[in-house]
């Protein structure tokens, strides 16, 4: 049996969270579902086993994820460089490694470990 596994980020507006994360971060929309004409949960994804569930369905979690994402050393400097070409704040932290962290609108942070 193959598993297909999605990452929930909990948002306060779908829409917008589609901007941030397609339009600055480079993801790709893969389906959008609404309800009563307001978007509930979309699905993005940048390249394989990097698929997110945006959706403003608890709105109690909203800002509460995080997701870890680790890169090859190429890929790293490269998305690294895409984020300073686009203006998008980065902060660095430390889980285990150096981390270059991206937080969206709605405070979720992405993190990012620095290849070694």
């Amino acid at each position: 049996m193959s598993w297909v596994s999605s990452t929930l980020v909990f948002v306060r507006d779908v829409d917008a969270a589609i901007g941030f994360y397609v339009d600055r971060l480079g993801f790709m929309l893969g389906m959008r579902h609404e309800e009563g004409g307001r978007a509930l949960v979309a699905g993005v994804s940048r390249g394989e086993g990097s698929g997110l569930l945006l959706t403003c369905q608890w709105p109690e979690k909203v800002g509460s994820g995080i997701l870890y994402a680790a890169l090859g050393a190429g890929e790293f400097e490269g998305f690294v460089a895409e984020l300073a070409a686009k203006g998008i704040e980065t902060g660095e932290g430390w889980w285990g490694s150096p981390l270059v962290i991206v937080t969206d609108p709605d405070g979720n942070q992405l993190y990012f470990p620095r290849p070694e």
